[in-house]
């Protein structure tokens, strides 16, 4: 259903689901073979980039970027074309029947990552794509509790392979993943006709700022990106300002932090956290970019956190349970720990996401009695979460 759904809003023959974006852009590249060229644009997510040149070119895939936002040139011998438009970050807009003349010229297929436009604002496939990727994640779930992804195309061989590679690869989404994905559709033109209201507002705002340099907006949809004037320092002082007014939000700095630890910079993450130790959150991320880095205040960070959890532990604030039933499963590598503090921690809460947390522990700990319990809480409350089900299904409960 959620297949047809979203091929029905692009305007293609058919639609392949996937259990990630990242998961829908691998298996395009998939239908690849050692030797072939793409052409990519040069300002893409990180996450594809990372893809692209970190993973499938030790395959003999070649790939190339350029800025597609002008004139582009596709080369001979060209296999595949790889757009966003609008791109991630800086948000550039390709001219897509331009391009798709070139590149089908010489042979190549052309891929259109839609996810920041959604077929609310672009279909590309329309414009002479042949292939239309989405993170189902971003705006078409939209409530912030699914990540899937999605390949679209109105070509019948190419959709055959990838429906071979669906099966063969095995990235799928889980059903409740889909039905909240059908879900988040419902609204998404409402969602997206806000989104575009708000941004076109806060544009008009950051014009009016002495202290941003340029604005990125490509005039249609709800992503604007910004460049402060100044240096990284005069950003650092910018985020700072920003939390002045808020001592409580922690979101630009860690979200910062998150981003530097995603791109292995754990040094430049320490130094963006340092000065937080107060805060729970930050001590969690110094100590696993710490133990990264190989800092050697990263026991120090740690013995804090455990010390700050434990406080919380015996004030019965079972919430911050999560965050080191998590932290001993990953950075201290306590599985016993980690089970105790998970089981307190589930027994309290009885939340689903508390539950995978719980069943992950007890996986690692050999403990094979949580996933029974866990079943028999399913069974009388209906709980249904589609991150449960590898911990549950037969042959793979905790234990096993």
């Amino acid at each position: 259903a959620l297949q047809d759904c979203l091929a029905s809003l692009e305007g293609a023959k058919h639609g392949v689901c996937f259990s990630s974006g990242l998961a829908a852009i691998d298996t395009v590249i998939r239908t690849l073979s050692p030797g072939d060229k793409v052409l990519c644009g040069d300002d893409v997510y990180g996450g594809t980039y990372r893809l692209f040149t970190k993973e499938w070119a030790k395959y003999g895939i070649e790939f190339s970027f350029l800025d597609t936002s002008g004139e582009v040139e596709v080369p001979e011998g060209t296999s595949m074309v790889w757009v966003e438009s609008p791109t991630n970050p800086l948000l550039k807009t390709t001219d897509i029947v331009a391009l798709v003349e070139k590149a089908h010229a010489v042979g190549a297929k052309v891929v259109v990552d839609n996810t920041f436009a959604t077929p609310v604002f672009q279909r590309p496939l329309e414009l002479g794509a042949d292939v239309v990727v989405h993170s189902t994640t971003k705006y078409l779930n939209g409530h912030s509790d699914v990540v899937g992804g999605v390949v679209l195309t109105s070509d019948d061989a190419l959709h055959e392979r990838l429906c071979f590679l669906q099966n063969a690869v095995g990235a799928v989404p889980g059903p409740w993943d889909c039905f909240l994905t059908l879900r988040g559709l419902k609204t998404l033109h409402l969602r997206m006709a806000a989104h575009q209201s708000i941004a076109r507002s806060l544009v008009a705002w950051l014009e009016t700022r002495s202290d941003v340099a340029r604005v990125h907006y490509p005039g249609f949809g709800g992503m604007v990106s910004f460049v402060l004037k100044g240096d990284l320092d005069a950003a650092r002082a910018h985020i700072q300002r920003g939390r002045a007014l808020d001592p409580e939000d922690r979101y630009l700095r860690h979200l910062y932090a998150d981003f530097l630890l995603a791109e292995s910079r754990p040094d430049a993450a320490i130094d963006v956290l340092e000065d937080y130790v107060d805060q729970d959150g930050a001590l969690l991320r110094l100590a696993i970019a710490g133990i990264d880095a190989g800092d050697r205040r990263a026991d120090r960070w740690a013995q804090q956190f455990r010390d700050r959890m434990a406080a919380a532990q015996r004030s019965a604030e079972y919430a911050h349970l999560r965050e080191l039933a998590r932290f001993t499963l990953v950075v201290e590598d306590d599985p016993a720990e980690a089970l105790a503090l998970a089981r307190a921690n589930w027994r309290t809460q009885k939340e689903p996401a508390d539950m995978h947390i719980y069943l992950a522990a007890a996986r690692a700990a050999g403990e094979p009695g949580a996933a029974d319990e866990v079943r028999t809480f399913i069974a009388e409350h209906g709980v249904q979460d589609s991150r449960l089900a590898p911990f549950l299904d037969n042959g793979t409960e905790a234990g096993s």
